[in-house]
Parts: structure tokens; C-alpha cells; sequence
């Protein structure tokens, strides 16, 4: 499986520094939030990945989910995003809160 090859070690990294990894699927609107909290966790789960959504990219709806997120206390040291995405969408106007 691609994702597995080519995913596989990135992301294992980052599971090994941090508490806990969102991998967050959106097109137009969240379809998905896988939530992992280790390695293991993160191996089985991208042995049966699939990508969810049709396009109609918009990125608006995953700072909107991570703030509310963080409001409820369960997204409370964000380290960063990264997106795998064809650059074509919607951003929102103007930057994020940190």
C-alpha cells in the first residue's frame, strides 16, 4: 500500500514525539478523525487506510474542528499541521489563532 511505504515512517515519528496524532480527513467537511496514541496503534490503522472524501477541497472546516477541539480541552498542545493535498481549495482569510 502506498500510504504504508511512504507514510508509514513519518508518521511513526511523530506518534513517538507527541501524545497523540489526528489524522484528519477533509474535503469540503471533516469525514473522518482517526485518533492515535502509539505506534502500534498507528501500524494496524494504516494497514487498512483508505481516503475519504470526493473533492471540493476546502480547508476552512480542519481550523474549525481543531479549535473546537481545543475549547473542549482535547487538543490542547497543537504542534503543527500538515496536509497532503493537491493545493487547490479554500483557505480561510486570514490566519489561524495560535
Amino acid at each position: 500500500m502506498v500510504y504504508e511505504t511512504k507514510l508509514m515512517p513519518h508518521a511513526l515519528a511523530a506518534c513517538s514525539m507527541m501524545a497523540v496524532l489526528h489524522i484528519i480527513q477533509c474535503d469540503a467537511g471533516i469525514q473522518s478523525d482517526i485518533k492515535i496514541t502509539d505506534p502500534q496503534h498507528l501500524n494496524d490503522m494504516l494497514q487498512n487506510f483508505d481516503v475519504s472524501g470526493n473533492g471540493d477541497t476546502d480547508f476552512r472546516p480542519v481550523f474549525d474542528y481543531i479549535e473546537q477541539l481545543q475549547q473542549r480541552g482535547e487538543l490542547l498542545q497543537l504542534q503543527g499541521l500538515l496536509f497532503f493535498t493537491d493545493g487547490v481549495g479554500v483557505y480561510p482569510k486570514k490566519r489561524p489563532a495560535r
